[in-house]
């Protein structure tokens, strides 16, 4: 049995630029996560796939957005659903393009 909350449904609200740079956001439905879960997100190895995950997948990807310069928060509550937000600057996205 797998401890990752189930999830009804998902939706990408989009991007918006503000103060500097975009924002989106990206709203679950499902059971939500408690703290102690929170608390692991991120963190390497951390699977509730069992057998059938590596639990590399969120930190990796966390490694990325970290790279560049993106911030991502992550708003839950058990049986309220989850919201991950994150936030690219404009000024890394500009100074990536021109450094290719």
């Amino acid at each position: 049995m797998s401890r990752w909350p189930e999830t009804r449904s998902e939706r990408f609200t989009g991007a918006k630029a503000i103060c500097g740079g975009q924002r989106g956001e990206c709203l679950g439905d499902g059971s939500g996560m408690d703290r102690e879960m929170l608390e692991r997100l991120f963190h390497p190895f951390e699977t509730t796939k069992g057998d059938a995950g590596t639990g590399l997948g969120l930190w990796v990807s966390k490694g990325i957005l970290d790279k560049h310069q993106t911030r991502i928060a992550v708003r839950s509550r058990r049986n309220g659903g989850t919201v991950f937000r994150l936030f690219v600057p404009v000024e890394a996205t500009a100074s990536e393009n021109q450094s290719r």
